[in-house]
């Protein structure tokens, strides 16, 4: 923090984002799409901000953790997120829409970025379904 900067709390953070809430869609496809509003939020090497920590997602995907201590951690990872890097969590928000990429099937339901779309909700993020690479989507609800 530079001189002069204010500490900021995760709930001060949220409550400022939440404030300038707008609807964004949200989409969710494979590694290979290259389209407008791509990022990559895999654990190899996506955007770091938004990714969940390696530790953390490998524990639960080889069943160490439960899926709902795995939220719970990644939640508050993501809120500490935001208050470390609020430039980068403008930028994601503000564009016309986001597609997260992961190197999942965009269609597996123990995907972390099921728990990022919840988190984005919290933003005016609305889930609109799954991107393909030739431009369909197959809509899901999450």
């Amino acid at each position: 923090m530079g001189a002069g900067a204010i500490p900021i709390t995760v709930a001060q953070a949220c409550r400022e984002r939440a404030l300038k809430k707008r609807r964004l869609p949200v989409f969710f496809a494979g590694s290979e799409y290259k389209g407008a509003g791509a990022v990559d939020v895999s654990f190899h090497g996506g955007a770091f901000f938004v990714s969940p920590p390696r530790e953390l997602l490998l524990d639960y995907r080889l069943g160490r953790i439960s899926p709902e201590v795995f939220e719970q951690a990644y939640v508050r990872f993501l809120e500490q997120s935001l208050v470390e890097n609020r430039h980068n969590w403008d930028t994601l928000l503000g564009g016309t829409e986001l597609v997260l990429l992961c190197s999942c099937a965009p269609d597996d339901p123990a995907c972390h970025r099921h728990v990022l779309a919840r988190f984005l909700k919290r933003f005016g993020a609305v889930f609109k379904g799954v991107r393909r690479t030739g431009g369909k989507r197959k809509s899901n609800a999450t």
